[in-house]
């Protein structure tokens, strides 16, 4: 008998999340979309997509940070070392951020993520020459014991005046709009209310800003009560309590683990972009529209069991790596502060390091596709055919443009890809995509080289990174 489900940043029960999946997200709803599997269509008789993207450089945007953030997981030694080695990887991906919480962590299950846990977790953020992120826990103590504002000072003291990490970031609990809401194995905080979170982060960042006055607060780390009515957590917390946070936090699971197919997966960036203007317009009417914004822990689904997860964009598959090319490029575009992708390698198909074997997921080699292509630039996209989605800047060697592009048609793209205005002249270059593909694009200022890299299904079945494309 199924009693509980655990899910990567949280365990919950069965029948809290059944009725989860009941809810509809009102601000932000998607465009109707198929809830079947896809129909298998041969790549031989899919129809072709041509067209141009066009890329302007009439409005360059620099970004301050790579935008990237990953989640630290699986500490749990209980579960196996799922990370040690992995640091080489996770590094290539330059994520500026790495997060250390989650339901586990909050509520010190089923192991306690102690000060030897601690200081594994930071030696491994150093590693990959990211910044720590450090949840203070509002469930559990590492005794089992409730927490409370000595609790967070004592964490901050331990990390940065007994050990001198000088971590920078810290947050207070996972995901507070579901504690009232916690059944069966989970642990919760029954009545808990925005009042009651606010309370608690009052007494904690007093506390924690009296053990070190340098530390920044992000919060709320809501899970998804961040919509409009009574489903609403987000609003008066930030009227109540939102001057101490310095970012702006929630989480990201978009889409229904019953709904994983490649037609919701690509309907999905509009979605995200109208999620990221309904969260500024909340912060708007707060009075904290000035601070930054992030997306802390975000995947395509919150359900990474294989057994389960098996339609066409489960984690794990092309189709999700192309939606998390998406998700990091609307983040981007967005100026969001980050976007922290749950997780690094765990038991589940969430990772961004595949459980078995530690090999790259296709969301890995979507996220490298950014970092080893794409400057400190974005410029504009200012046209793209049916069924594909770009995101363009100039390079990393600032002598010519990168688009990364999507192809979400079932048959291949024959791409011209046009700089229309641009730091020396208009260039363009010509690029077949295959169906469910996306590629790194580079084309030189004088338009003399263009190059590409592609990643697709034939990638993913032979192991490999992305390849070389030869222009049309």
């Amino acid at each position: 008998m199924v009693i509980g489900i655990r899910f990567p940043s949280r365990m919950l029960s069965l029948g809290h999340w059944l009725a989860v999946l009941a809810l509809t997200d009102t601000a932000c709803a998607r465009d109707p979309v198929s809830v079947r599997p896809d129909a298998a269509v041969p790549p031989d008789t899919a129809p072709a997509v041509t067209g141009t993207i066009s890329v302007s450089y009439e409005a360059p945007q620099t970004r301050p940070t790579s935008g990237l953030g990953t989640n630290y997981w699986s500490w749990v030694p209980a579960w196996g070392d799922l990370i040690a080695g992995s640091e080489a990887q996770i590094q290539r991906l330059a994520p500026f951020v790495m997060r250390i919480g989650g339901y586990n962590n909050d509520a010190n299950t089923p192991a306690p993520f102690d000060e030897a846990q601690l200081d594994l977790a930071v030696a491994y953020a150093r590693a990959i020459g990211a910044e720590p992120i450090l949840q203070a826990p509002l469930l559990a103590d590492t005794t089992g014991a409730r927490p409370s504002a000595a609790t967070a000072a004592a964490l901050v003291t331990y990390a940065n005046l007994t050990k001198g990490y000088a971590i920078k970031y810290f947050s207070i609990g996972n995901e507070p709009d579901l504690y009232p809401d916690a059944t069966g194995a989970t642990i919760g905080i029954a009545g808990y209310t925005p009042a009651s979170y606010c309370a608690s982060v009052s007494a904690y960042v007093a506390a924690m800003k009296a053990a070190d006055p340098s530390i920044r607060i992000l919060g709320p780390e809501l899970s998804w009560k961040y919509q409009s009515g009574d489903n609403d957590w987000l609003t008066p917390i930030l009227q109540t309590c939102g001057n101490l946070f310095d970012v702006v936090t929630v989480h990201r699971y978009p889409i229904d683990p019953a709904q994983t197919t490649v037609a919701s997966a690509a309907a999905d960036a509009p979605n995200l972009r109208n999620t990221i203007t309904h969260l500024r317009t909340i912060m708007q009417t707060a009075g904290v529209a000035d601070k930054p914004l992030a997306i802390t822990e975000c995947n395509i689904t919150w359900d990474g069991d294989p057994a389960k997860s098996t339609l066409p964009a489960s984690p794990g598959t092309v189709p999700a790596g192309l939606w998390a090319a998406d998700a990091f490029g609307v983040g981007l575009e967005a100026e969001l502060w980050a976007t922290a992708f749950w997780s690094t390698r765990e038991g589940w198909t969430l990772g961004l390091l595949a459980s078995a074997d530690g090999k790259p997921q296709p969301t890995y080699w979507a996220l490298d596709l950014f970092t080893e292509h794409l400057g400190k630039f974005l410029v504009s996209v200012t046209a793209a055919p049916s069924g594909t989605h770009a995101y363009a800047g100039r390079n990393r060697t600032s002598d010519g443009t990168t688009i990364i592009a999507i192809n979400w048609n079932a048959g291949p793209a024959a791409l011209t890809f046009e700089v229309v205005t641009g730091p020396v002249l208009a260039v363009s270059a010509s690029f077949t995509l295959p169906a469910l593909s996306m590629a790194a694009v580079e084309i030189s200022d004088l338009g003399t080289t263009a190059t590409a890299l592609v990643y697709g299904e034939t990638e993913h079945q032979a192991g490999l990174p992305p390849q070389p494309l030869l222009t049309q």
